[in-house]
């Protein structure tokens, strides 16, 4: 009988012991998920991750060789502090992000993790090192049974299982992020610090009652209405105010207006997806019929109806009523409402549904559109089915940008190739580029174009700097947004007419911006690939540089970093440290 009892209370012992290691595991990688999140508004999804995974795995390492830290004496005190640790990453955080500026967006990320996800990490993961240890004792010690070298085998397979931990975790939050107060940002660390509570129970907790309450009641990341109103109170002080702000699958998503200036945008994470003004500067009278864009690449984007169509004796505009517009990505919906306001039939593909309904309500967002909300690759591919009947475009409208870098799976060969498919024979495309041109990113995207439309011109929104070196291989930046426009057919010249009144829809900033005036000369990207020639513009035919298959991206991850590094920069230009800091 007490042979049974032994038996059944060992058994309890190794289940208990196999929960608490699960538990801990899966509670360390969603700690690895949710501190991406908290960084992603202040420094950008991009620029938060340049270390994260070379950190999380030094810690990990760390962490198996110092499970021998909880021997009997320290495991009572150190399980203690866990959730009490737990608790206070949010304020902590708070504290630090106001240090971001001086920081920058490359230290900033790796700092802040250091004080935060990174301890917590170490004693999670060295904790459960240790119980899997006990576990081994549990069972009758059969690891000291096999050859000595073969100890440490089970401990290095946690490694993997961690790994896939923290991609599961992602996966799950990523798709569900917003759709509760539980899955945002605070919420999720609010209830991952409960389950390490429970899991450690102990008096030490009441230490991280201050936490709590601020967590709940005063930190102004939270989602509840009191917290805006709260950060309200302190962004009117710089002449800033929050409409409305949602978590959701592609970022952080307000509407932020500028109370002294006059203008609005739509922000995502450390991004802005576009604006508009509310007044016009400089005292100019004009009474737009799709808004006034505070960014000119946005009306640029416009001058697609202006490209003289390469089929004889038809004008770009005829027929307006007839024309037919995709456009891949919204923002706030500045370069679509103008199509609609020129009767062009529009189909709009926007993949966040925050960001549609955002420039609904904030935006004025015409209602007379097609509109589909889902990721544009798999919009594409079902489109150009043989059986899926979907009708070709007189215009497409290229338009994406996300987490500081350009989303290179859409500027892939066979992502544009299905845009081609999906393009009438006299149709025309305008592809929105932001991103460094001095990298070679641009030159093997341009390529990816050209060999897909044979007839292109590019034009930057701005002239470019008389002080950018574009033949140095300085650290010299250009980062700039640029608008490829192309025709399907080849051997035909890409011409523009002159724009009438009507084409300005009575705005001020489409007179100044919507015809394109800075162009540059494709032939000036050369072949910039890394580990050859000078890093910047040289001389050279872009047909020369490998195009970018959708297996390929991964050759341009660098270069997208080092964008998203600059764009960080450009956009704390654009948007006071203060606003950024306090989401």
């Amino acid at each position: 009988m007490s042979s049974s009892i032994s038996s059944s209370n060992g058994l309890i012992k190794v289940l208990d012991l196999s929960l608490k290691i699960s538990l801990l595991v899966f509670l360390g990688a969603t700690q690895c998920v949710i501190s991406q999140l908290a960084l992603s508004p202040v420094y950008g999804s991009v620029p938060a991750s340049l270390h994260h995974n070379y950190a999380v795995s030094i810690t990990v390492i760390a962490a198996f060789l110092g499970k021998d830290l909880w021997h009997h004496r320290l495991q009572s005190p150190l399980c203690q502090i866990i959730p009490v640790f737990a608790h206070w990453i949010p304020s902590i955080q708070s504290v630090m992000f106001k240090q971001s500026s001086a920081l920058g967006a490359t230290v900033g990320p790796l700092f802040t993790e250091t004080f935060t996800l990174l301890p917590l990490l170490f004693l999670s993961v060295s904790y459960t090192a240790f119980q899997f240890k006990r576990l081994d004792e549990s069972i009758g010690g059969l690891l000291q049974q096999w050859p000595k070298w073969t100890n440490a085998v089970p401990y290095v397979a946690i490694y993997p299982f961690v790994l896939i931990m923290v991609k599961r975790s992602n996966d799950l939050i990523s798709q569900n992020v917003g759709s509760s107060v539980l899955l945002t940002r605070t919420g999720l660390q609010l209830a991952s610090s409960i389950f390490y509570s429970l899991l450690f129970p102990s008096k030490l907790l009441l230490l991280a009652t201050s936490a709590m309450l601020h967590t709940v009641l005063y930190n102004v990341h939270s989602p509840h209405p009191s917290a805006l109103i709260l950060l309200n109170s302190t962004l009117s002080t710089h002449n800033y105010i929050i409409h409305a702000r949602q978590e959701s699958i592609t970022g952080y998503i307000s509407v932020l207006e500028n109370t002294k200036d006059h203008f609005r945008v739509l922000r995502c994470d450390h991004s802005l997806l576009g604006g508009n003004w509310l007044q016009i500067p400089h005292g100019a009278k004009y009474t737009s019929k799709a808004g006034e864009p505070i960014f000119a690449v946005f009306a640029m984007l416009e001058a697609v109806r202006l490209v003289d169509l390469p089929a004889p004796g038809k004008s770009s505009d005829a027929q307006p009523d007839q024309k037919t517009a995709l456009v891949i990505g919204l923002g706030i919906g500045t370069t679509p409402a103008a199509l609609i306001a020129h009767s062009v039939n529009t189909t709009i593909v926007e993949i966040d549904p925050v960001v549609y309904r955002y420039a609904n309500l904030y935006f004025d967002f015409p209602k007379n559109h097609t509109m589909v909300v889902e990721d544009a690759i798999t919009f594409v591919e079902k489109a150009q089915g043989p059986e899926s009947g979907h009708p070709k475009y007189d215009y497409i409208v290229h338009d994406v940008f996300t987490g500081g870098a350009e989303p290179v799976d859409l500027f892939t060969h066979e992502f544009l190739t299905g845009l081609h498919n999906l393009l009438k024979p006299d149709g025309v495309i305008a592809i929105n580029y932001a991103g460094d041109l001095l990298h070679p990113t641009f030159p093997r995207i341009l390529a990816t174009i050209k060999a897909i439309f044979p007839t292109c011109r590019l034009y930057r929104e701005n002239p470019a700097s008389t002080t950018t070196t574009t033949t140095t291989t300085s650290p010299s930046t250009d980062f700039t947004n640029m608008v490829i426009f192309c025709l399907k057919t080849p051997n035909q010249t890409l011409t523009f007419r002159q724009p009438v009144e009507a084409d300005y829809l009575g705005s001020y900033v489409r007179r100044e911006s919507l015809m394109p005036r800075f162009e540059v000369d494709v032939n000036l990207f050369g072949a910039l690939l890394e580990g050859g020639g000078k890093r910047g513009v040289t001389e050279g035919r872009a047909e020369e540089v490998k195009a970018l298959w959708k297996n390929r991206t991964a050759e341009l991850a660098k270069w997208q970093k080092k964008s998203a590094v600059a764009h960080w920069g450009i956009m704390r230009k654009v948007i006071p440290d203060f606003v950024w800091e306090n989401w």
